[in-house]
């Protein structure tokens, strides 16, 4: 619903703020500005960063709490709603539809409903507002980043917009692949007095294998493709580092000159949010193709709740 949605994206960005606010309050007490209009002890600087981190810390369970509950609420949901669908299908369906493809629904897809989409949607938010909070505060306390910046945000969005499509396939055939792998599964544990008695097992463990090899195939790939968007993202990450590190030695040597000054614990600052850069980067990209490819198993139990085919109903008034 809006509110809890609402409600979600308040904390995640309230959380954040909290996050980051240590930070900047670390910067304020390395650079001791209060110092220049008040003697502060070091109780009050502890103090203080304490209070943000614990506030910062009850909207971080807070987030979770209200996320995971309304996660699993959605899930539970969507599975009765298909569960009822399947027990109100005529048999033709069932005659048509491996037995295979309604356990993968019911097992592996509802597992991916409880589990993966919850966490990558919730990891994929989180490392969003990261993201967009630390672009800040590296454009903020160096205005000119932005100029660098832009380009290898056009790199990232080009490269992020590869792997997904490639991703959400390799997700769709790794999906499409366990079925046959379940049906022939079960059905060779409803044929073993059938199998032993023909002295078939070796044909059936060669079949067996050969569909979990197909299965692992798609599986492998998923692999490698995200190795190949690490290795890039790690250069985007160091280049996005390269940069905030020239553009602070530049800004120091050209802001006096226009009578402006940058203090050390700002370009520290700085620094560290460009340092976390590549990881933010990595998994942002990681936990959206994540939720998008989790979403295939969201696909594939609406299949079962809105287009399959009922009987008719058990109590017709006429």
């Amino acid at each position: 619903g809006v509110v809890v949605a609402l409600s979600l994206f308040s904390l995640f960005v309230f959380a954040q703020i909290g996050m980051t606010g240590n930070n900047i309050w670390l910067t304020i007490w390395t650079a001791n500005w209060i110092g220049k209009y008040w003697d502060a002890p070091n109780a009050f600087y502890l103090g203080v960063y304490f209070t943000i981190a614990v506030v910062s810390a009850l909207f971080v369970f807070g987030r979770n709490i209200i996320f995971y509950l309304a996660g699993l609420r959605a899930s539970t949901a969507m599975h009765n709603t298909a569960f009822k669908e399947i027990l109100r299908s005529p048999m033709s369906f069932f005659d048509t539809t491996p037995i295979g493809r309604i356990l993968s629904r019911f097992s592996k897809d509802v597992e991916a409903l409880d589990t993966r989409v919850i966490g990558a949607l919730q990891g994929f938010l989180t490392y969003v507002v990261s993201l967009f909070f630390t672009m800040l505060i590296i454009t903020v306390v160096n205005p000119p980043f932005v100029v660098p910046l832009i380009p290898i945000m056009i790199l990232y969005f080009i490269i992020q917009q590869y792997y997904r499509a490639t991703s959400r396939e390799l997700k769709r055939l790794d999906s499409v692949s366990r079925s046959p792998l379940y049906a022939h599964f079960t059905e060779t544990l409803g044929g073993l007095s059938t199998i032993r008695a023909y002295k078939a097992q070796s044909r059936f463990f060669g079949i067996n294998e050969k569909k979990l090899d197909i299965n692992h195939k798609a599986y492998f790939a998923q692999i490698t493709s995200q190795r190949w968007l690490g290795l890039r993202l790690d250069f985007i990450g160091a280049l996005i580092l390269a940069f905030s590190a020239f553009v602070s030695v530049i800004s120091k040597w050209a802001l006096p000159l226009v009578h402006m000054n940058i203090s050390a614990a700002l370009v520290g600052l700085s620094l560290t949010y460009a340092l976390t850069v590549t990881s933010v980067l990595t998994w942002t990209v990681r936990t959206a193709t994540e939720a998008e490819t989790a979403m295939n198993s969201v696909e594939r139990i609406l299949h079962y709740m809105k287009h399959l085919e009922k009987e008719a109903a058990p109590i017709i008034e006429n």
